[in-house]
């Protein structure tokens, strides 16, 4: 019997259970040779049976994905295929059986697991036979649920009156990939070795283990903006640990990310950096005294400090009481001048200069390690999720503790009147600083500690031409209206663009007529800015035609775009994603349309998502309507009013899921796409929150959000996993008032919900477990995700169209009028990796109130 190379019989591929297949009868052995394309026809059927051993599942989900078991514990179901050597893979399987616990043919065995007999008729002769395992029971004669195993065994001969074994190995199907641990940071110019561990996982979060193969092979890249990153590999076909050789050659501001991508599994990224020095003010005069605090460094040995010519640190060195945790020294004035204090750490070899400068009654003190703060973009993460998972110390019994610690104001809105807002855009904050872009193209960034502005503002409108001083009345569309993203070290801003006047679409004649306002029309374009020091990198030619309002994605070094404008009153721009480069801005040549008729809309306004493997892109309506005489004569295809999920490297679309509804009009897909644990979740206009699963690409289940038509929500959906919480979605239209709504991410039963009485939620809700932080009628909210119930609140000057940001140093927003605010905890409650204030300062200027201008323009 020929084997497959490497393969031991019995053996199924990351599983260590047991396969054989028996068969007896009367008549002559179906021996010899393999033959491709023949199966032996003797007068008698040999009845046959495979025996299959199924673990028992481990108690707890803590030890599901440890388990060293494949067959995945949670088979339901397999199905077995059996055909000539040489043939095709038929389309209907041979058998199909019901494998689960109390099923006739299963056996239950005195640890749980149980070993199932299938019973498979088949004549003597030469096979390949590939046999697949599901999570769920077999329905009328076809196999149900997520694929979790599956192998192909071409070379099998079954022989009568012997014990027929196939050398069957499965392969793991990963549905989602993990990398860990959580690197941690290392030393500017030190060169370290680390191990990285890539997993995968199939589609009931069991954790794939050798023998065997996946099914398809995990793809790793890097990301990284000092060249300083190498792989052992970049691609692996089997589960193991692959060694990541990690160098770092001095850049103190050197970032990377390593992704992890497998065709039909959602993928994993993880960052680190080089612990960096940040600067924090204190109020520092001579003969004064301040402490200074020091945490996270991963150091066991004693820390020394160096005192300076014009000040002291005391006492000398100082030993953590275990790696990681905080030491204190004192720093006193002892005359003017700029001083450089060192801190030294002889376990590691980490050193750091920190300077210490004196302006006025000042000192400007290099003190802590790099925070954790990783809010890079949109909702956190290209996921969307709004989910902050590293340790913000923020919890139910800690989140009343929150205290407003410092206010920013960014430029007002350019002198301008009529309700138009000073900021749209949800911050970012990494490392410890914030970076805020107002409507009027003014980008900023901002010490998270104190406020103060570190660089800015950038006017990104004079970078590109726009004009962001017009218009002068709420109706106009502004500069900036979607959040940037930060990639490494490059803060990519979308620029709006204008698209003004009056335009009227003739479908008779597929063209439209437009009357310019007065000559400033000007499509939208991408700036990039340095994020240490705010200098402009580059920035891309301006459209002729479509404005940019969703936020940028970035994916393997290309920005990817949104291109709306498709009103009427806009010109019914032909809308849908661009890509760009993202070291140079020049625009590639992969392009995707809504839809093939020119001039048709189809806007693409909100925040893409990805899962590492695909593009989830929300779409609009075009002008000539969903499935009008005019597009169904002309056989147009169009994927208009849809979710679209894209090839990174095509634009070309592998499946929609729609989200049109007959009995409503404006069915915009308006909010970003939520990915979670192969789930899509979205609501747009319509005021329909769906649900899709993203393996079988089938409408899971959907909920109504409100009863208006054409006002269903601007955000995206956010989760914890315990909740999916939905903001937006008007109630009424005047005043404009919204509903915010949590419903069960499995069966999208409506949990709570909480209506807004000042102005509607424009933001998404952003999470830690078990809270959501949230923008409503001037106030920040804290709601416990499951109940609703109000944990924390705060109020600010005006609402916003932004949402909240938190993260290990703190929570952080933006108001309409352009008011920024950082809350922190006390320093006690505080997680690891965070970097604290010493003491408030007495110097901020007061607290400045800012009215509030009204209601903002929310078309597309």
């Amino acid at each position: 019997m020929s084997k497959r190379p490497g393969i031991t019989a019995i053996a199924f591929s990351l599983c260590l259970a047991g396969l054989a297949l028996c068969s007896c009868s009367g008549g002559s052995s179906g021996g010899g040779a393999l033959t491709p394309g023949t199966v032996s026809k003797p007068s008698v059927t040999a009845p046959a049976a495979i025996s299959l051993l199924i673990p028992a599942a481990s108690p707890g989900s803590s030890a599901r994905g440890k388990r060293r078991l494949y067959v995945s514990p949670y088979t339901n179901g397999v199905a077995v295929w059996a055909y000539a050597v040489g043939s095709p893979q038929p389309s209907t399987p041979t058998t199909v059986a019901n494998v689960s616990s109390g099923s006739s043919i299963c056996t239950t065995n005195s640890d749980g697991s149980r070993t199932c007999t299938i019973p498979i008729n088949l004549t003597p002769g030469n096979y390949e036979i590939t046999l697949s395992a599901y999570d769920a029971v077999p329905s009328n004669g076809e196999p149900q649920g997520n694929l979790l195993s599956t192998g192909t065994d071409n070379a099998v001969q079954i022989v009568v009156d012997t014990t027929n074994t196939i050398p069957l190995t499965l392969e793991g199907v990963p549905a989602k990939l993990a990398l860990g641990p959580q690197l941690n940071a290392v030393a500017t110019g030190q060169s370290q070795q680390l191990t990285l561990y890539v997993n995968a996982l199939d589609a009931d979060g069991n954790v794939i283990i050798s023998p065997g193969s996946f099914n398809a092979p995990i793809n790793l890249t890097v990301n990284d903006t000092g060249n300083t990153v190498t792989l052992g590999t970049t691609q692996i076909t089997a589960p193991s640990t692959t060694s990541l050789a990690v160098t770092y050659t001095g850049q103190a501001d050197t970032y990377a990310t390593i992704a992890a991508s497998a065709t039909g599994a959602q993928g994993a990224s993880i960052q680190f950096a080089p612990l960096n020095v940040s600067p924090m003010t204190l109020s520092l005069e001579t003969t004064q005294q301040q402490t200074v605090t020091i945490s996270d460094y991963n150091i066991s040995g004693a820390m020394t400090a160096a005192s300076s010519t014009c000040a002291s640190v005391s006492p000398a060195s100082a030993t953590p009481a275990h790696a990681g945790a905080t030491i204190t020294f004192t720093v006193t004035g002892t005359s003017t001048g700029s001083c450089n204090i060192q801190f030294s750490a002889n376990s590691g070899n980490i050193s750091y200069t920190l300077p210490v400068s004196e302006t006025g009654t000042d000192i400007v003190v290099g003190v802590g390690s790099l925070p954790t703060d990783d809010w890079t973009t949109f909702a956190h993460d290209q996921q969307r999720t709004g989910l902050e998972l590293n340790s913000t110390g923020i919890t139910k019994a800690t989140v009343s503790s929150l205290a407003l610690s410092w206010t920013q104001s960014i430029d007002a809105p350019c002198g301008q009147s009529g309700g138009v807002a000073a900021a749209y855009a949800s911050p970012l904050v990494v490392s410890g600083v914030v970076y805020v872009v107002s409507m009027c193209g003014n980008a900023y960034a901002l010490n998270g500690q104190n406020g103060d502005i570190i660089w800015g503002p950038i006017d990104v409108a004079t970078q590109t031409g726009q004009d962001c001083t017009y218009p002068t009345t709420g109706s106009g569309p502004g500069c900036v209206r979607g959040t940037p993203v930060l990639d490494g070290n490059t803060l990519i801003i979308p620029v709006y663009g204008f698209q003004l006047g009056t335009c009227a679409y003739n479908p008779n004649t597929n063209a439209v007529a437009c009357t310019p306002s007065n000559g400033q029309e000007q499509g939208g374009q991408l700036v990039a800015l340095n994020a240490t020091t705010g200098q402009v990198l580059w920035a891309s030619s301006a459209l002729s035609a479509g404005v940019f309002r969703g936020e940028p994605l970035v994916l393997n070094g290309t920005v990817y775009q949104g291109v709306a404008g498709g009103d009427t009153q806009a010109g019914c721009i032909q809308g849908g994603l661009l890509a760009f480069n993202e070291s140079t801005g020049g625009q590639d040549a992969q392009i995707f349309h809504t839809t093939t008729v020119a001039n048709d809309g189809g806007a693409s306004w909100s925040a893409m998502s990805t899962d590492g493997t695909y593009i989830y892109a929300g779409t609009g309506n075009t002008c000539t309507g969903a499935y009008s005489p005019q597009e169904t004569a002309a056989g147009v295809q169009d994927y208009e009013d849809s979710v679209v999920v894209l090839n990174p490297n095509t634009l070309a679309v592998e499946w929609s899921a729609p989200a049109l509804s007959f009995f409503l009009r404006d069915n915009d897909v308006g909010a970003g796409e939520l990915l979670w644990k192969n789930n899509l979740y979205f609501y747009g206009k319509n005021a329909i929150l769906y649900d899709y699963n993203t393996l079988s690409q089938q409408l899971v289940w959907s909920e109504q959000l409100t009863s208006l038509d054409g006002f269903g929500g601007y955000g995206v959906a956010t989760t914890d996993g315990n909740a999916i919480v939905v903001t937006g979605g008007y109630t009424s239209t005047s005043p404009n008032l919204s509903q915010l709504q949590a419903f069960s991410p499995a069966t999208g039963a409506q949990l709570w919900s909480m209506q807004s009485h000042v102005d509607a939620i424009y933001g998404y809700a952003a999470m830690v477990p078990g809270i959501a932080f949230v923008l409503v009628d001037g106030h920040i909210y804290g709601l416990d995700s499951s109940i609703g119930t109000v944990l924390w609140k705060s109020s600010v000057f005006a609402s916003g169209y932004s949402a909240p940001v938190v993260v290990p140093s703190g929570v952080y927003d933006i108001d309409y009028d352009g008011n920024v605010y950082g809350y922190k905890l006390p320093q006690s409650y505080t997680g690891t990796g965070s970097m604290e204030r010493v003491r408030f300062i007495s110097h901020i200027r007061p607290l400045q109130h800012f009215k509030h201008r009204g209601k903002i323009w929310s078309g597309t």
